[in-house]
């Protein structure tokens, strides 16, 4: 699918790119774009790509639908995915994402981190990102948004479509 694209590189680079970063940073949260349902794409093909992004140390998938566009090359491609099958290898694809995601949340569980505050509701509960990109809500004792506190990551306590939402308490 890569070379129907027309992409400059192949898995083997990416699985290099990919495991170098998971070597050199341990913690990193790793996603990638991937596209499902391109003309062309055999049900064997999806499920190889499927077995390949699951032997990668990632942590999270964006998942497109494959939608045409006017004037390029993929137009020339006769077997075409239909939108049903389109949105089941989505979804299958979503699924494994989710999966991998609560994976890497639970790993800090019980740890503390930086949290950059976003928003701060009414309620005085803050939302933001780690320095490792997880999603933490928190009672805010104050902070404000665009403050920076170490929070302790408590539990998973909800999703926010695929990604795991942390409670967590400023320490």
């Amino acid at each position: 699918m890569l070379r129907l694209m027309h992409r400059h590189y192949d898995t083997v680079l990416f699985r290099s790119r990919i495991e170098r970063i998971a070597r050199v940073m341990p913690d990193a949260f790793i996603g990638i774009d991937l596209i499902v349902g391109a003309r062309g794409e055999t049900e064997e093909e999806f499920l190889r790509s499927l077995e390949f992004v699951r032997s990668l140390p990632i942590t999270r998938l964006h998942v497109f639908p494959y939608s045409e566009r006017p004037g390029t090359k993929a137009l020339e491609i006769d077997h075409i995915v239909s939108q049903q099958e389109k949105h089941r290898r989505t979804n299958t694809m979503l699924r494994f994402s989710e999966e991998r995601a609560g994976e890497y949340a639970r790993r800090f569980i019980g740890t503390v981190r930086p949290v950059l505050i976003e928003t701060v509701d009414d309620k005085g509960m803050a939302t933001g990102h780690t320095d490792n990109y997880l999603k933490v809500r928190f009672t805010s004792d104050g902070a404000a948004s665009n403050s920076i506190v170490d929070v302790e990551l408590l539990e998973i306590s909800d999703y926010d479509g695929e990604d795991p939402l942390i409670s967590g308490k400023i320490i």
